[in-house]
């Protein structure tokens, strides 16, 4: 991953908008984690399971 989009990440990590991410770009699979797995500030792994929840109605 190219260093501009691991700034990008960091920077929303840093500015509190995400806790974390898992990302991966291109043709290579060697996925990238950054920031906290938890509100226990753990770190955030590249093997992380996360709950994906729909997002199509408002609240």
């Amino acid at each position: 991953m190219d260093v501009a989009r691991l700034a990008f990440l960091d920077r929303h990590i840093q500015d509190g908008t995400i806790p974390g991410a898992v990302a991966s770009y291109g043709r290579t699979l060697d996925p990238v984690a950054r920031g906290a797995a938890d509100s226990g500030g753990a770190p955030i792994r590249t093997d992380a399971i996360f709950r994906v929840q729909s997002m199509t109605k408002p609240m």
